[in-house]
């Protein structure tokens, strides 16, 4: 009996000591479940970071402004369509690129010894006047079909007799003038001449002389 009595208090205290294990290994469950739902929570509602870039301005192109690839995508789409700027600035007019045209023939015969005058032309298609300087005029063909082996006809029969070195025209806007029609005297014109040169030259008979012109300029 004493033995039995022995036996069954042994064996409560093993039962208290398992439950006391199982309530433990509960509480440290419940306990890494509520802590790690709380770090969760704090990641979840930490804010988002930030993306560069500008705010819309209004429609006068001004507003609150940051930094960004982004902004200057939007900005160069707010610009070209002059809605809303992105930049708070307005577009700078582009520079105009003035190009004038410069043309001018003669159909004057010419035999060893003559020369004629080149009335240029200027074609001035911008809405700036031009100021044109250092007028060139050269050869850069000779095209002679009545030439042959033994009658030679070059760019060496001719001559071009420049414009003043301080010679200068004024090209109105939007206009197409010419040497004569701007009142400049034919003596301050370019001209060819056909050289009297020291050989026969029926060669040049009938030929056509190409020329190239050039000049500097300046808009006002």
């Amino acid at each position: 009996m004493v033995t039995n009595m022995f036996d069954y208090a042994r064996s409560s205290r093993r039962a208290d000591r398992r439950t006391l294990v199982f309530l433990l290994v509960a509480f440290t469950l419940v306990t890494g479940v509520f802590v790690a739902a709380c770090l969760l929570g704090q990641l979840g509602s930490t804010p988002a970071a930030p993306i560069p870039g500008r705010m819309f301005g209004g429609a006068d192109g001004h507003g609150p402004a940051g930094d960004g690839p982004l902004s200057d995508a939007i900005g160069g789409l707010g610009d070209q369509h002059g809605g809303g700027a992105v930049r708070g600035s307005q577009p700078q007019p582009a520079t105009e690129n003035v190009i004038v045209a410069l043309s001018g023939d003669t159909s004057d015969p010419l035999k060893p010894g003559d020369s004629s005058s080149l009335d240029i032309t200027f074609t001035n298609p911008s809405t700036l006047p031009v100021t044109l300087t250092g007028i060139q005029v050269t050869i850069v063909s000779v095209s002679a079909p009545n030439q042959t082996h033994l009658l030679h006809c070059t760019a060496a029969d001719y001559a071009i007799r420049q414009v003043p070195a301080d010679f200068e025209v004024t090209v109105p806007a939007a206009a197409i003038v010419s040497l004569s029609s701007l009142g400049i005297p034919s003596a301050s014109w370019p001209a060819v001449a056909m050289v009297n040169a020291a050989r026969d030259q029926r060669g040049c008979s009938g030929a056509t002389v190409t020329f190239d012109y050039s000049s500097e300029g300046s808009g006002s």
